[in-house]
């Protein structure tokens, strides 16, 4: 079957089409078999999208009428929807170093991705690398297949501040009940706070949240909780 065509055209980062049409492929930046992005030779913005032959605006592209009303985590299984993640990683996305944030490879075939979307728009996603074969081993107690670990995550600023970074961490739990959990190293300035707040709220959890470096090889995995107390971020009370 042939692959669906995704383009990424011109545009400015307030949706106005910059007057230059002359674009280019950046080689350097990662990308999906049938898909391109496109670079303004000028203002180095993006616009439109071409999806199977029909140009879209890019937020037109994020937009999902067969999604469910209402805000929920969905899995990403087709194309498109892989299609969407990719566009909102390594294009919607842009990392400020100075919060502690950091580009993101694109995901392994075998890590899990989940899109929030929000009535028909998607606002966010995280990516898992699950237990089994090629998970995170952190040579935790009956940790033979590994452990799920939190690997990237993402929520547009437009939905912010609505607890939805609660919500992404208690999706997780949910889909792993029981199960120890790692978050992968580096952690955004915003995250430490989101996670802070989650184990305040869910003590049961403070001893199964890991933070994972490096594949979890020998002394690189550390609880969460301690490392909130080493950070300074919890109350001595």
């Amino acid at each position: 079957m042939k692959p669906s065509t995704l383009l990424i055209a011109c545009m400015d980062m307030t949706t106005t089409r910059c007057c230059n049409a002359a674009t280019y492929v950046d080689q350097t930046k990662p990308s999906l078999p049938g898909l391109q992005v496109l670079y303004c030779c000028s203002c180095g913005h993006n616009a439109d999208v071409i999806y199977e032959g029909v140009t879209q605006h890019t937020e037109d592209f994020l937009q999902d009428t067969s999604k469910p009303k209402g805000c929920h985590w969905i899995e990403a299984k087709g194309l498109r929807d892989k299609a969407v993640h990719h566009v909102l990683s390594q294009v919607v996305y842009k990392p400020d170093d100075s919060k502690g944030e950091v580009p993101y490879d694109v995901p392994d075939s075998d890590d899990i991705v989940k899109l929030l979307w929000d009535d028909h728009r998607v606002v966010g996603f995280y990516t898992i690398k699950p237990q089994g074969p090629g998970a995170l081993n952190c040579g935790l107690p009956d940790d033979d297949d590994g452990i799920p670990t939190l690997d990237t995550a993402y929520i547009r600023p437009s939905h912010r501040g609505r607890g939805l970074g609660l919500i992404l961490l208690q999706d997780l739990v949910d889909s792993y009940p029981g199960s120890d959990f790692g978050l992968s190293h580096p952690l955004s300035d915003s995250m430490w706070m989101v996670v802070k707040k989650f184990l305040e709220q869910n003590a049961e959890l403070r001893r199964k949240m890991w933070l994972v470096k490096d594949n979890c090889r020998e002394g690189n995995k550390t609880l969460i909780w301690f490392c909130l107390h080493m950070k300074g971020l919890l109350s001595s009370r």
